[in-house]
Formats: C-alpha cells, structure tokens, sequence
C-alpha cells in the first residue's frame, strides 16, 4: 500500500483570500552534488514550481525539464502507485511519467480550495483530482490517477464547503469549516469526517491531515491559528481506534504541517517546533515508530513559516526520508527498520518535490 502525505508544503502567499503555493527553494538546484550515497544520488526526483517544472537526480543532475507555465500558483506533487507524477500548476491538474518521457498532460481546472491540496490519495497507489464542478457547487468529479473514471460515485451532496481530502478503503475522508478561521492566512480548523452514503461519521478536529496509509489517518489539531503546539492524532478510519502521538521530550506538541507515513505504514514523520532566543521559530523532524513507539528527532533544524509547517516524503521504498522548510535546501536521512541512521545530506533541490525513485 503506497502512503502519501497530505499537506500544504510550500510558501504562503496569500491571494484575493485564496491560499496559493509558490516560490519554494526557486533558487536551490546548483548543479551537482558529489559524495552522496550511491542509493541516494540516482533517486528520482520531480518538482514543480512557478518558473520551471522538471525531472532531476537526488544529486542535482539533471533528466528534464519542461517548458515553463504561466502563473505562479502551484501544490507539491504526488506520485502514484504506477510511477505517474501528478500536480497542480496555475490552476490546473497535470500528469506525466515519472521518467520524464512525456510532456504533462493537461487533465483540466481544478477545484480551489484554501489551503488544501487538490490531489487525493487513493487506495492501491492511485492518486485522484478533484477537479472543478461543471454542474453546480453540488457535483464534485473526483478522477482516477489516469485522469478516467471517478473513483468514488457520490450518492448525495458533499456538505457545504467540504473538501475530501483522500479515499481510504472505508470510503471518503472529507474535511468541512470547523471551529475558527485565520484571515491572515485563510486557514480553518476543519470537522474530518467519513462521508457515507447516509450520513457523516465524525472523526475529530482536524488542522492539517497530514497522511494516510490504508484504512489509517494522521491529522493534527491546534489550540489556535498559527499555533506551533498541536496535538498529532492517529486513527483506524475502519475500526474507529484512536490515540494521540506524544510528543518528544523537550518539546512542547507537534507544528501543524508537514509529514506522513512511510511507505508500508510502520512509520510517521511530523515535525516539532522549538523557540528560539528573540522568539523565533526553528523545526526538527521527528520520526516515530508507530509499532514500538520509538521516536527519533532528525538534524538538522528547519527554518519556520507563519503556518509553523515542514515537508516531509519518503522514497518509494521507505529507505530514505526527505524533508525541509519552506526555504533553504532539500535534506534526506537514511531510515533503517529501526529508524533514522547516519547523517542528513543537503542537497540542491527544492523542497516541493515529488519521490518517483530510482
């Protein structure tokens, strides 16, 4: 079962009260990078960004790169079980293969959300696009990661302002207006809930989910906007089982964005927040073993944003883990069954990438 991480990972900027993404790391690919890891140099990475869109090497060496696209609006990418790469870019949904060979296929406008992304993990590796309504704000097409058929055919409405988040096996995971609103950044405490053919099954408060992994969710909730210190919940979305994830020692709750389960779903990363002199705030990830509950905190730090958030993805094979902050360098860490081993590698890419392998 492929995991995927749902989150907004990028820099805010904010438009005519819609969150848009753009600008993360624009500056970051310098060319090549010597002495990594073999395993890691020839990983696969794609990214997606305003000015330039493209297929690189883990040790900055460049496959390809696509012709650039207008506007500056762009979600972090996802791949599917099949090696596809799926983004957003100007309002629009692409796919293209994970070696490059293809340009991007434009698959059509999709809906906008604030400070949600449009790309919907699937189960069995697919990747759905909500796309927008063409029959009203009742109808929503939700796509399989061949752009073809809807995944899920919806038997009623989607409650107002709604947005589903992924499709897990126990049926639609959607997120609706919760309990209080930012309008500096336009992001909301949301309701997550199961939408059923009947009804709604209420789940919790949720201020980002940031993964999932089959019938399994991860989501944090956050005492109030732009607070560094949320709570991290984990759930069974088909037996109902819940707990909280604790946070490391020393650390006072988890940042709101930024992680996600690894790829056969023993691990979750998420992000701490730690304050420093004159107020600022720095991140370190934090991989937990969710099995013996284990829990290691990654160097080096990461700057943070407003929305006090990271990205964090892992490669296919759950080997190596990337994460970094909304500026600065790409890192990676080794995972061995144990947890994180050896040291962090810079590299020279941007952060709003997407792992296809190697």
């Amino acid at each position: 079962m492929v995991s995927v991480a749902v989150a907004v990972i990028a820099a805010i900027v904010v438009a005519a009260g819609v969150l848009l993404v753009g600008g993360v790391g624009r500056s970051a690919a310098h060319g090549r990078v010597r002495g990594l890891p073999n395993a890691l140099a020839s990983e696969r990475l794609f990214f997606a960004e305003a000015d330039r869109t493209g297929l690189y090497q883990a040790d900055g060496v460049r496959l390809r790169t696509f012709p650039s696209l207008a506007g500056t609006g762009y979600v972090a990418p996802l791949v599917s079980g099949d090696g596809q790469v799926f983004y957003i870019h100007d309002g629009r949904a692409y796919r293209t293969s994970g070696t490059g060979a293809a340009t991007p296929v434009n698959l059509g406008s999709v809906q906008v959300h604030a400070a949600a992304s449009n790309l919907i993990p699937t189960p069995n590796g697919g990747i759905g696009i909500e796309l927008a309504p063409i029959e009203g704000p009742a109808t929503i097409r939700l796509l399989n990661a061949d752009g073809g058929h809807a995944t899920t055919p919806l038997t009623r409405p989607l409650p107002p302002g709604a947005h589903v988040a992924a499709e897990v096996p126990s049926g639609l995971l959607i997120e609706t207006p919760g309990s209080f609103s930012d309008p500096i950044v336009a992001i909301s405490s949301l309701r997550l809930s199961l939408f059923g053919p009947q009804r709604d099954v209420f789940l919790g408060l949720a201020s980002a989910v940031i993964g999932v992994h089959g019938d399994a969710v991860a989501w944090t909730s956050c005492p109030a906007p732009r607070s560094p210190n949320c709570a991290l919940h984990v759930m069974d979305t088909s037996s109902g089982e819940a707990r909280i994830i604790p946070s490391p020692a020393r650390y006072n709750g988890f940042a709101q964005i930024g992680g996600g389960f690894s790829p056969n779903g023993r691990m979750l990363a998420a992000f701490v927040p730690s304050r420093l002199p004159g107020g600022a705030v720095e991140l370190h990830l934090v991989v937990e073993d969710l099995a013996t509950r284990a829990v290691s905190v990654v160097e080096p730090a990461i700057p943070s944003d407003v929305l006090s958030g990271g990205v964090a993805t892992w490669s296919a094979d759950g080997h190596w883990l990337y994460f970094g902050g909304v500026t600065g360098r790409l890192h990676a860490r080794e995972i061995g069954p144990s947890g994180p081993r050896g040291h962090s590698w810079a590299l020279p890419l941007p952060t709003s990438v997407a792992v296809v392998g190697d």
